[in-house]
């Protein structure tokens, strides 16, 4: 037998928590695990042990796919890619490791380590030493190197089982989602809030998603869609709420009602104040809300605006009873939006400008706990009763779903001579699955790019949108459509 298999390597932090949180945590990981896997209809086997939990899987083909769905589980450490071989004396070990490297290692400097359980009558040295001396005795010029090795061979031993470890890629670490309870983040669609909802995952918070949506269509869209992305990429075995409360009403009541340098400590002030509706409100109106919130994260910086001094932090957090979580409150600028590169947000967040500034002007650093009392009761009457008038409650797998909305979109099977045809599929899907069309020109531009490059193509053209499922064209058409282009359709083929 001869097979492909992971081997999942859990967080370090494990080793610091007792028994039973231990099997609890492993438990909930593999649970985890299962879900996401299953959600893509790919056949495994897990098996949970001590340190580790192995992966077994039928389709070859399924490889990349599980190996992208384990980089973006939290709590994993580490995944190793192995091959998996039986076993009965360190002499089927020797033969096993030669038959596997002959012909790879001549001219290599090599390192072998080993790996094992306690139930053989050889040990970790013994398999390490016979490895070696058999490898470099019949490869052609071969040398040791401890410290700057070519190649290291890893094996590892457990009962009558042998892994040769292929190669180790690093995980996401931290905690497993539904470790520390559920929690509401407030979503912007910019760095800072993509960011501290990312933070709240990894500290293994069960995350739902609550967008103001103060005016601008483009916006509701591009939120939408990075909410879609961070829980289908971070969180899928949790299935996430998300909500949409229509502030603009309130954007009026501030302009037209409140002394111009307090209207953004107002906004923020108001955004807590709907959060302890929340929980009500779904516990009465919505069938698949069961669990209430225990905090709201936000994604405040210290002192990075007006409105984030210690002073207005502190008598915005008064304005509800909800525990207020800032994951981000002492970080930078820069930290934010590198961790943005990292989890692959980067270009979607800097098509986004910050509409909280819509109310800004000359706002105070140091506001008045008397003054801010005296301005909402300008506008408290008219905000309870129109506050949850026009909420958007739905399921996230659902939030792209434009199929049953009032929106227009334009979707052609035909191509034209001269259309030209945008893949926005990621790279990496593209070269696996490439795009052929005969006499029509294919570009090929990231999802995440083609809002900031299509205003450089040919305007004579006219474009097609084409992703497999369609979700993201539809999404993508409709903001380039607000923005005025009318040269573009969705291509979707039968």
């Amino acid at each position: 037998m001869n097979k492909i298999k992971f081997i999942i390597k859990l967080s370090p932090e494990i080793t610091i928590k007792s028994t039973p949180v231990r099997k609890r945590t492993v438990k909930m990981l593999s649970n985890n695990i299962s879900k996401t896997l299953n959600s893509e209809n790919i056949d495994f086997n897990l098996s949970s042990n001590w340190d580790n939990i192995s992966l077994d899987f039928k389709n070859e083909n399924d490889y990349e796919k599980i190996l992208d769905i384990l980089k973006n589980i939290f709590w994993i450490h580490s995944i190793l890619e192995t091959k998996e071989f039986s076993f009965e004396t360190l002499d089927d070990i020797l033969k096993i490791v030669w038959d596997f490297y002959k012909d790879k290692l001549d001219g290599l400097k090599i390192f072998v380590k080993a790996k094992r359980n306690w139930n053989h009558d050889f040990s970790s040295k013994d398999v390490e030493r016979i490895v070696w001396w058999h490898l470099l005795k019949n490869s052609k010029n071969a040398s040791v190197s401890l410290s700057n090795a070519d190649k290291i061979i890893s094996l590892e031993i457990k009962d009558k089982k042998l892994y040769i470890i292929n190669q180790k890629i690093t995980g996401q670490w931290w905690y497993p989602i539904g470790f520390s309870w559920k929690v509401l983040s407030l979503i912007s669609g910019w760095f800072d809030s993509t960011v501290s909802t990312y933070m709240s995952m990894k500290r293994g918070l069960e995350v739902d998603y609550l967008f103001f949506d103060l005016w601008f269509k483009p916006h509701e869209i591009a939120v939408k869609q990075i909410s879609y992305y961070l829980w289908k990429n971070f969180s899928k075995s949790y299935k996430s709420t998300f909500i949409k409360i229509d502030f603009q009403f309130l954007v009026n009541l501030l302009l037209t009602n409140s002394t111009p340098k307090y209207r953004s400590v107002l906004l923020k002030r108001y955004m807590l104040k709907t959060t302890d509706l929340i929980n009500d409100y779904l516990l009465k109106n919505v069938s698949f809300f069961k669990d209430e919130y225990q905090a709201i994260v936000k994604w405040d910086s210290l002192a990075q605006v007006s409105s984030q001094t210690l002073a207005n932090l502190t008598n915005i957090d008064k304005a509800c009873e909800m525990l207020v979580l800032r994951p981000l409150v002492m970080f930078d600028k820069q930290d934010i939006i590198n961790i943005t590169k990292q989890i692959w947000t980067y270009e979607f967040c800097q098509s986004i400008p910050e509409y909280c500034s819509v109310v800004s002007l000359s706002p105070t650093t140091k506001s008045q706990m008397e003054v801010i009392l005296q301005e909402e009761k300008k506008i408290d009457e008219i905000f309870y009763k129109e506050v949850l008038k026009n909420i958007e409650v739905k399921k996230i797998i659902d939030v792209l779903d434009f199929e049953n909305s009032d929106f227009e979109i334009k979707i052609t099977q035909e191509i034209a001579k001269d259309d030209v045809i945008i893949d926005i599929r990621e790279k990496e899907i593209i070269l696996k699955k490439p795009l052929k069309i005969d006499g029509n020109t294919i570009l090929n531009i990231p999802f995440f790019e083609i809002n900031s490059k299509f205003e450089s193509l040919d305007k004579d053209k006219n474009y097609l949108l084409y992703c497999e499922k369609w979700v993201l064209s539809k999404l993508h058409y409709l903001y380039l459509k607000d923005k005025w282009y009318n040269n573009l359709a969705v291509y979707r083929p039968e």
